[in-house]
């Protein structure tokens, strides 16, 4: 049918028809598509899922659990979304999911995401795992993952994103990822907002389940976070990192799982997030990657520059075209930030001609990166997960 997995892949990343929750969930029962036996965690919230869904994923293996993971989007190749203990799905796996449910595919015309959660239902059925880990696309009351019943329901901080489908305030997200809590099965939350924290109470009273947050914590360099007395040291990540961290402990031991001091420290401190103020040596210097997708992600990557007194600091930026990309690049000038912005492959990319006049922009990346790198000081890529993508894909090529 396809001659080899990378025209497959191209054939569902084309697709575009999207469904009702309630028209997909439908379409499963009628194909008969398998629901994975084993305990599933589902992870909703703005930013930090995929860092969440990793620690998570890090601290079960430590302890000698199989763990399978379902993330969105991929950074490296459509196999990243699905994982067992870390391993991407195999060439000839994904290439036989997708021909075998091709037919499906095609008469029911789904979406990507949609295609994607069909090819993660059928694929971790046929796994023996300890756990499945599945962080939602997008919101979560209405996204196509919230068809699974997890045993444990986590929801990470709430930010702006995807206004045009969840809402233009923070209550309004708020209530799309509050809809994965479920009746009688307890949620963790990494939220603080007093007034966000009610609107996932609310939804757990209803469901009849308690809601638990998370403790605040201190933020302090180098990271480190606290748990029942004892200091755990994060490894050279981001500060909003500790905050994932400690979610994805807790919702390890919400699990029920014994804890190992010795696993759990090592596993804190080594744990990293390809994306996330990921450091790559390139042509003699360190440069870091942060996947700061909207305007929460900035502000969180400008915690972790001022919180490890960074100076001189030269950025590189780049986004889809559907964020509010004038807003985030304020944010940044605002610190005084040498700030430059460039495009890359993708249909979505920013039209350079609309932002801000008085920056300095490249429509080659390549050229803005090596502009950047004549630049002392440190040394930032941030923007969209796509872009990141691009860039790191880049750098590792051409180390």
């Amino acid at each position: 049918m396809f001659l080899c997995v990378e025209e497959a892949i191209a054939y569902i990343e084309s697709k575009r028809s999207k469904h009702t929750l309630e028209q997909f969930s439908d379409i499963l029962t009628r194909y008969h598509c398998p629901m994975p036996k084993t305990k599933m965690v589902h992870v909703a919230g703005t930013n930090g899922k995929g860092s969440t869904v990793n620690y998570l994923r890090h601290l079960l293996n430590a302890h000698g659990y199989h763990v399978g993971t379902f993330t969105s989007p991929y950074l490296v190749s459509h196999h990243d979304r699905l994982c067992i203990d870390g391993q991407p799905i195999k060439d000839q796996e994904l290439l036989m999911l997708i021909e075998a449910h091709y037919d499906m595919f095609e008469k029911e015309n789904l979406s990507m995401f949609e295609c994607d959660v069909c090819l993660m239902l059928s694929y971790f059925s046929q796994k023996s795992l300890d756990y499945l880990i599945v962080e939602t696309g997008m919101g979560g009351r209405f996204d196509k993952t919230n068809i699974i019943q997890p045993c444990l329901s986590v929801i990470t901080h709430i930010g702006y994103d995807h206004q045009l489908f969840l809402g233009e305030t923070l209550k309004q997200i708020a209530y799309h990822k509050a809809g994965i809590i479920k009746e009688g099965i307890p949620v963790i939350c990494s939220e603080q907002d007093p007034t966000l924290k009610n609107i996932f109470i609310e939804e757990a009273h209803q469901k009849h389940t308690h809601v638990t947050f998370i403790e605040p914590y201190t933020l302090k360099y180098p990271y480190t976070i606290e748990d029942d007395g004892r200091i755990y040291e994060l490894g050279d990540v981001g500060s909003y990192q500790m905050e994932n961290a400690k979610l994805a402990l807790m919702a390890y031991k919400m699990l029920g799982c014994p804890v190992d001091e010795a696993c759990v420290r090592s596993c804190l401190k080594e744990t990293q997030w390809p994306g996330r103020f990921e450091k790559i040596p390139y042509l003699g210097r360190d440069i870091y990657l942060d996947g700061a997708h909207n305007e929460d992600g900035i502000l969180a990557l400008i915690q972790t520059l001022e919180s490890r007194q960074e100076k001189n600091v030269s950025i590189l930026f780049s986004a889809l075209k559907d964020k509010e990309v004038q807003v985030m690049l304020d944010r940044l000038l605002e610190k005084g930030y040498h700030v430059y912005v460039t495009t890359f492959e993708d249909e979505r990319h920013i039209d350079i001609d609309t932002c801000q006049p008085t920056l300095t922009y490249y429509p080659c990346f390549e050229d803005g990166l090596h502009r950047l790198l004549q630049d002392p000081g440190r040394l930032v890529i941030t923007g969209s997960l796509h872009f990141i993508s691009y860039v790191r894909h880049y750098l590792k090529k051409e180390a």
